[in-house]
């Protein structure tokens, strides 16, 4: 396999590993949005709507009551209970889901470039500054940094979507390092307000949506870079069409007008 072909099929696996997580994490949302919207139809139907309310009206009571001695629900007010706590865990569900998400797009992300400038690398060992075959960086900048002195590719200057996929980085940073909350590196690095610290950044569908069309882009560019700068050849030859049939053992003739028979 040719190297202009093996980058192509990294770019094209990572590039499918991405629309899988965001297509798992969209059913997943829906499903999840959908059973949101249930159980408050359930709450708020005709037939629970009374028995709702009173069971607000105890809860209340006993939340302001000085002896803090237990209560006992009747089956239908621990019904509703038991909605009311699957109802408060949604929200918190559904942003770790979105946050996971987000921290999956990110390692497929690095996951790419790893595996693409190493085997880029291993290939123009002319370009290493070591023996290790590795693409190592540390955080956009540097990968920036590194892009410029080795490939002069300048993703400041030439990727359209730059200033997002570097904020997508570091919006994944702070969620694995700092529980989403906004750091003073982040205010310094986005360039944010003082009294944006300790905010918690949100991550919605429609963000990690968008991340993922700007890592497409970011992997459809690099390719697209190193496959003109180093002229690669990324098509795929075959000496002979596939017979139509499998059922017959295939004759080979070699030579010239190599063909496959029935």
């Amino acid at each position: 396999m040719s190297l202009g072909v093996k980058l192509k099929t990294i770019r094209e696996y990572f590039s499918k590993q991405i629309n899988q997580t965001l297509e798992i994490t969209e059913n997943m949302f829906s499903s999840m949005k959908e059973e949101y919207k249930n159980i408050q139809a359930i709450l708020n139907s005709e037939e629970n709507r009374k028995e709702y309310q009173r069971y607000i009206s105890i809860m209340n009571q006993h939340q302001n009551s000085a002896d803090g001695n237990s209560i006992y629900l009747s089956d239908k007010h621990q019904e509703i209970h038991d909605l009311l706590t699957k109802l408060n865990l949604s929200i918190p569900k559904l942003n770790h889901l979105l946050n996971m998400t987000l921290i999956y797009l990110i390692a497929h992300f690095e996951g790419f470039n790893k595996k693409f400038f190493s085997n880029l690398l291993y290939q123009k060992p002319e370009l290493m500054e070591s023996n290790k075959g590795d693409f190592e960086y540390r955080g956009m900048d540097d990968l920036n940094k590194k892009l410029i002195q080795k490939f002069q590719i300048s993703l400041n200057d030439e990727f359209e979507e730059w200033k997002g996929l570097r904020e997508t980085y570091k919006r994944r940073n702070m969620v694995v390092h700092n529980r989403g909350l906004i750091s003073r590196t982040y205010i310094k690095e986005m360039n944010l307000p003082p009294e944006s610290q300790n905010k918690e950044l949100i991550i919605d569908i429609n963000y990690v949506s968008v991340a993922k069309d700007i890592l497409h882009k970011y992997f459809l560019f690099i390719f697209k870079k190193i496959k003109e700068k180093f002229h690669l050849d990324t098509s795929v030859k075959r000496f002979a069409p596939f017979p139509l049939r499998f059922d017959k053992p295939m004759i080979v003739k070699k030579g010239k007008d190599e063909i496959y028979e029935d």
